[in-house]
């Protein structure tokens, strides 16, 4: 294949990284991990829940298929902002509208800018238990959780 059909040779499988700012950047990471055949695309929108986030994928998610994945980074704002009722509801919502591709859920992170037995990160632990469950009858659908060095503080 000469350079001229790979240029034209359309991309395989698209991955769409969405979510709030923890969100920033990781479009690049996995796209620089991944062979030229997927399309890496991020979307990051600081500062919203997850009924934003939800909301404003829906053309994104009609576009995909079985071969593509959607990675969701979300739930901290609801979470920080006593809403994660509000936001586990959209969220799984998110996952109901997503079920003709494949998704990725990263657990809500622990905020290493608070003490480890702040109130937050007791919300954060309980939400991710509950998701957790929640997510159990739904097939294609994983969870992962985020790791972060203590060293990166909030990113």
């Amino acid at each position: 294949m000469d350079r001229k059909e790979k240029v034209l040779k359309k991309k395989q499988r698209k991955v769409i990284i969405m979510g709030a700012s923890h969100a920033r950047g990781c479009a690049t990471a996995v796209s620089h991990l991944l062979n030229n055949d997927s399309e890496v695309l991020g979307f990051v929108n600081p500062g919203t829940g997850m009924k934003y986030i939800k909301d404003t994928s829906r053309v994104k998610l009609q576009q995909l298929t079985k071969k593509d994945v959607v990675v969701l980074l979300g739930s901290t704002t609801d979470i920080v902002g006593n809403s994660s009722a509000v936001g586990m509801k959209h969220l799984l919502e998110f996952v109901i509208s997503a079920n003709h591709t494949n998704v990725i859920l990263m657990s809500a992170p622990h905020r290493y800018g608070l003490m480890s037995n702040s109130c937050v990160n007791s919300e954060v632990e309980k939400f991710n238990r509950k998701l957790c469950k929640k997510l159990e009858r739904f097939g294609k659908v994983e969870m992962t959780d985020i790791v972060r060095s203590q060293n990166m503080g909030n990113i």
